[in-house]
């Protein structure tokens, strides 16, 4: 009987729905991740060397990764279903895809657009959107203030999306006075360190906050609206000067997310520099650089001279 080894939150379940439809006889195996790490149990890798699901066992045989799983599922005991014909156009067009990897048509406005498209899986997708107290990104309050920031990255002041005209449209309800009534804002004096941290909030605070759904490190980038000077002063104590796990290469123990006046000797700047898979941040859904916000987080770095502790002395 076919083993299917299933990890939570992972590929495997588009396995289990392909065997439902075959009508295939299976069990399950479960794993579970981490709670804190998010990686699969050591146990899996026993199973497999990639130590990832999904992974079948079959009359001895073991196959890993969806796609292989799926055509050998089809082959073996589809009996001519949920397959093209062999040498069929649709056939030909089944094995090129296999060669550009995950990709597929895209349509929009009645045309199809062919190329080639990285989709992250279900469970990196979820990595991100769960991390934040809400699963849509973008839409915080900050976000949404009419009090515009004039040095943000790729700003559009044409905008007239703000918290006041959704909740003129009935679009937003049981949003707290104190930000019906004053559009929320950053609270730091510098106007280059309120667009670094406003970006830093939109485009990173998802996964680095301290609301407990985030990623397991002590980085908090997530703005709060209640927090005024306090929060701000929060967040820069997470990064300025401080350590961190990751270690660019030949940099030494001290290395520091953000050492003040010092771009080049950041961490923070080299893993948004970098689009090595290793090392770049965000670790996934991007290609390019953004070098507008790259500039604009250097030239704050460059400014700022002390940390939030030596600032209070």
């Amino acid at each position: 009987m076919i083993t299917v080894h299933h990890l939570n939150n992972s590929r495997s379940q588009r396995v289990l729905w392909l065997l439902e439809e075959l009508g295939v006889p299976y069990e399950v195996k479960r794993y579970e991740r981490d709670a804190k790490t998010l990686l699969a149990p050591a146990t899996l890798r026993a199973v497999h060397p990639l130590g990832k699901s999904p992974v079948i066992t079959d009359d001895g045989e073991t196959i890993a990764e969806s796609g292989a799983i799926v055509e050998y599922l089809v082959e073996r005991y589809g009996e001519g279903k949920l397959a093209p014909a062999p040498g069929s156009a649709p056939s030909r067009a089944v094995a090129a895809r296999g060669q550009r990897g995950e990709s597929r048509p895209v349509r929009g406005r009645g045309a199809t657009v062919r190329g080639d498209y990285i989709v992250p899986a279900e469970f990196d997708c979820r990595a991100c959107h769960e991390g934040a107290p809400v699963p849509v990104l973008g839409f915080s309050a900050l976000q949404l203030s009419s009090d515009r920031d004039p040095l943000a990255p790729h700003a559009d002041a044409r905008s007239d999306v703000d918290l006041q005209g959704l909740i003129a449209l009935g679009l937003i309800k049981n949003l707290p006075r104190e930000l019906a009534e004053a559009p929320p804002r950053i609270a730091v004096t510098s106007p280059v360190e309120r667009a670094a941290l406003g970006y830093l909030h939109g485009n990173c605070g998802h996964c680095h906050n301290s609301n407990g759904n985030g990623v397991p490190v002590e980085l908090s980038l997530a703005q709060s609206t209640a927090g005024g000077a306090a929060g701000a002063e929060r967040v820069l104590r997470s990064m300025i000067d401080a350590g961190g796990r990751f270690r660019p290469h030949g940099a030494s123990e001290a290395a520091r997310l953000i050492t003040p006046g010092r771009p080049d000797a950041s961490v923070l700047i080299a893993r948004l520099r970098s689009r090595n898979p290793q090392t770049q941040m965000p670790p996934i859904g991007t290609r390019l650089i953004d070098t507008e916000a790259l500039a604009l987080l250097e030239r704050w770095i460059t400014e700022k001279s002390s940390t939030p502790q030596e600032s209070k002395r």
